[in-house]
């Protein structure tokens, strides 16, 4: 990703983003210090870049205008320096890479993110992009089982050898929120098996996986099957 770092950003954001490949510059390095926040939304957006900052007046700013971009990811944190905002950055930009360069403002916070996608004009949500991506056909995926109720697929950032997701059609928030007795939730167990024989096949081994609560980003029921 390309990004711009606000003024307000520490240095050491540079070498925590570049190490992990992103194309990652200080915005002293091509702009005049006293610029303010409108010129730094203008030349970002005019060059392609992400602006990465503390400040929400870029927040502001984008809503004021209804402005298509650029994209900006806002750290709402005491003084923004890593590591503890290290990994939900670098997160943000691996599981929102197709909507940063659509045009989205991320809020990060220490226990959330918010987003809101210029294009759509809808206002900040919580993340459902089981729903809002993969379902809607946003986002290709390679597709490795399939009912009428329940999609199985390839994970698009996979953090095992092996990675597939498996999620029911119809909207359902959490394990915790279907019926013990919904069909749905024997149709989605009976794919996860059909995943888990794959992964197992391939890797002599899987785990399965789902999240409740703090820990489930998306909050659309899935399951991760996976293994190295």
């Amino acid at each position: 990703m390309k990004l711009v770092l606000d003024q307000n950003m520490p240095r050491q954001w540079l070498a925590v983003l570049r190490e992990a490949g992103h194309d990652a510059i200080l915005w002293a390095e091509v702009g005049p210090s006293n610029a303010d926040d409108i010129e730094i939304c203008r030349w970002a957006d005019a060059n392609g870049r992400i602006v990465v900052t503390l400040d929400l007046d870029f927040g502001t700013i984008l809503r004021a205008t209804g402005a298509l971009g650029p994209s900006v990811i806002i750290l709402r944190a005491r003084d923004g320096r890593p590591p503890r905002l290290e990994r939900d950055v670098l997160w943000v930009l691996e599981r929102y890479w197709f909507d940063l360069k659509e045009g989205v403002l991320i809020m990060l916070e220490h226990d959330r993110h918010r987003v809101r996608r210029f294009r759509s004009g809808e206002g900040m949500h919580m993340p459902d992009f089981y729903c809002d991506e993969v379902l809607s056909g946003r986002l290709a995926v390679e597709i490795v089982a399939e009912t009428d109720t329940v999609l199985a697929f390839r994970h698009t950032r996979p953090h095992y050898a092996t990675h597939i997701v498996v999620t029911p059609k119809r909207h359902v928030e959490s394990l915790a929120e279907i019926d013990p007795g919904d069909g749905l939730l024997r149709e989605h167990i009976a794919v996860v098996q059909e995943a888990a024989a794959l992964v197992v096949d391939e890797r002599g081994g899987a785990h399965v996986v789902t999240n409740l609560g703090k820990y489930q980003d998306s909050k659309h029921l899935h399951f991760h099957v996976g293994a190295d």
